[in-house]
């Protein structure tokens, strides 16, 4: 959660300053801000006793297939976001 709300709070900082950052910056924090790994380990928390210690460390390590997945759901939600904005301004402002 902490990690989550550190990259919203950047990206909001960089949106205040008008600061344009490097690609490796933007999608460092943009796949934290997806939401997708908190998700993930608070998913473990309500399956309950199934759970062990060890997943718990292994899912906080952030491994590959959970990284494959803030990729995943971080460009699909990307190409989304653009679509709408492209269709608002074609539609709504020529």
């Amino acid at each position: 959660m902490k990690e989550f709300i550190k990259s919203y709070m950047t990206e909001a900082k960089w949106v205040n300053e008008g600061y344009i950052p490097t690609m490796e910056e933007n999608m460092s924090y943009r796949f934290t801000s997806c939401g997708y790994s908190m998700l993930t380990t608070a998913s473990f928390v309500g399956i309950g006793d199934i759970v062990s210690n060890e997943s718990f460390k292994w899912v906080l390590t952030d491994p590959p297939i959970v990284k494959a997945a803030c990729v995943i759901f971080r460009l699909k939600n990307d190409i989304a976001s653009h679509k709408v904005h492209l269709y608002f301004y074609s539609h709504c402002c020529t």
